[in-house]
């Protein structure tokens, strides 16, 4: 993976994979605080700004995925994607020195 997408790359989509689930706890979060506990008054609008919370971090996901996928292509520069136990070419390291 570190060879396909290079550190940036990677740093990125482990960030996004952090962001994502946490959207979607914190989605279902807010549903309990909605739908659940509908018959007081706070957590409606407690939950409303989880969900909306929820919704920021799935985004941030997803752009965070993105801009992965573009530091992979930076890095490889035209080199295709390298499958197992193919020989690595020279100049594989030489953007993370």
């Amino acid at each position: 993976m570190l060879v396909n997408y290079g550190s940036d790359g990677v740093r990125l989509l482990l960030a996004s994979a952090l962001d994502i689930p946490l959207g979607g706890v914190l989605g279902i979060l807010g549903f309990i605080l909605m739908v659940i506990l509908s018959d007081l008054g706070t957590p409606i609008l407690a939950g409303q700004c989880v969900d909306y919370a929820a919704i920021f971090s799935a985004v941030l996901g997803v752009i965070r995925i993105l801009q992965g996928v573009r530091a992979g292509r930076r890095h490889r520069a035209g080199r295709p994607f390298s499958q197992p136990g193919t020989p690595l070419p020279d100049d594989v390291w030489a953007g993370d020195r």
